[in-house]
């Protein structure tokens, strides 16, 4: 799977174009991608979603999210690690990780 977050934010998976339509999807899947391979907890994912409401969005709503997440990129892209979140982009999988690597 390729991650693409410098330009436009795009997914993609072979020849097929897995990146979320929906606003918030692709907010979540930009924290994810930021964040990529840290664990970030469902409190941090709904500061960092809604920073301006003081967390008065509810948990069940960030775990939708997620679900929706997982069901478009595949079940094993983003794991439960100790009741947080983590997303696993693979060696490669992210494009400012490649850049990084051609510039060393």
């Amino acid at each position: 799977m390729d991650f693409r977050i410098m330009g436009p934010l795009e997914v993609a998976d072979g020849d097929r174009d897995l990146t979320p339509t929906t606003p918030k999807l692709r907010d979540l899947l930009a924290m994810f991608l930021l964040n990529a391979g840290h664990p970030l907890t469902v409190e941090r994912l709904r500061r960092l979603l809604w920073p301006r409401e003081g967390g008065d969005r509810s948990d069940s709503l960030i775990r939708g999210y997620v679900g929706r997440l997982r069901q478009l990129l595949g079940k094993d892209v983003i794991g439960t690690v100790s009741g947080s979140y983590v997303l696993a982009a693979g060696d490669g999988g992210l494009d400012v990780d490649r850049f990084r690597l051609l510039v060393d």
